[in-house]
């Protein structure tokens, strides 16, 4: 039945906690050699004012494209020897930077995910490149009519609720997306109340969550 096959795939689901109290949920899975990471970090869009549309989606577009120790160049040189891909969700209610890759590459690309959630670059290269492809984005959205529609009902049913917010930048707004602004939500991401860590694969659980703890186990709680 779907009840028994949902108590199973709940049953191998391995569940940890880091020392600053992120919790850790990790599904062993030897069918294939690609490994998943997902760090989440919840809030989202609705911990922002309507003015910072945008801005979070930024921020975590920055750590896909370097860190304080792995350059643009060099994060792209890496991902395209490995065949690995660092990317990056944000929505309404949480964003997500991702590590998707062969299990062989692991320990060589997991030192760049954690840097780029911790260290994320803020070249001002990079940033024109980030708010390039914003500029890119708005435009083809002002040429769809059901993007247009779609944002002018979110305005209007989201007004003075916690999803007012976008989770992308607007027009009139995106001049608020600066490296400053992303700087200082930074600081207040990395709250280990609002984190918890996800991954799917061939994992040595023990092995993985002590290297969580020596990347992530230090990020203190927001008072």
């Amino acid at each position: 039945s779907s009840d028994t096959e949902t108590e199973n795939a709940q049953a191998h689901i391995e569940e940890y906690t880091l020392d600053n109290g992120i919790s850790v949920f990790i599904e062993p899975n030897t069918s294939n050699h690609v490994l998943t990471l997902n760090l989440t970090v919840e809030g989202g869009t609705t911990l922002l004012t309507p003015e910072q549309a945008g801005l979070e989606n930024a921020l975590f577009a920055m750590m896909t494209v370097g860190s304080k120790n792995y350059d643009y160049e060099t994060l792209t040189q890496m991902s395209y020897e490995t065949q690995s891909a660092i990317s990056r969700s944000a929505g309404k209610t949480r964003a997500t930077l991702s590590l998707n890759c062969i299990d062989y590459y692991f320990d060589t690309m997991y030192p760049v995910f954690a840097d780029g959630f911790l260290h994320p670059t803020y070249t001002q290269r990079e940033y024109e490149t980030v708010m390039q492809g914003y500029e890119q984005s708005l435009q083809q959205r002002e040429n769809d009519p059901f993007s247009i529609l779609r944002e002018e009902l979110e305005s209007v049913l989201c007004k003075d609720h916690p999803y007012e917010t976008s989770q992308n930048p607007t027009r009139d707004l995106i001049d608020n997306i600066t490296i400053d602004a992303m700087k200082d939500l930074h600081t207040k991401t990395l709250d280990a109340s609002r984190i918890f860590i996800t991954a799917v694969g061939s994992y040595d659980s023990k092995k993985l969550v002590k290297k969580f703890n020596a990347s992530f186990g230090s990020i203190p709680t927001a008072k």
